[in-house]
């Protein structure tokens, strides 16, 4: 039991630590994906220039579709 504990303990423990040391210098360019990253956690001031400006454009506004029927009266 007493092993068991301590290889459960050095186990939490070895990946608590491995996440403190690891910076954005260790990841290689280009490897992270949308999918490694959780939705909600990046922010503008994270994004290129080049990034911020596509969200900042907008194309031309389309033309107003056709009016859909009268709902039922309340």
């Amino acid at each position: 039991m007493v092993v068991a504990s301590l290889a459960l303990f050095s186990s939490l423990a070895g990946s608590a630590y491995a996440a403190g040391i690891i910076t954005g210098a260790d990841i290689k360019d280009g490897t992270i994906t949308a999918k490694d990253v959780r939705n909600g956690t990046l922010g503008t001031a994270d994004l290129s220039r080049q990034a911020r400006a596509a969200l900042r454009q907008r194309g031309a506004r389309g033309t107003a579709g056709p009016a859909g029927p009268t709902g039922a009266t309340g």
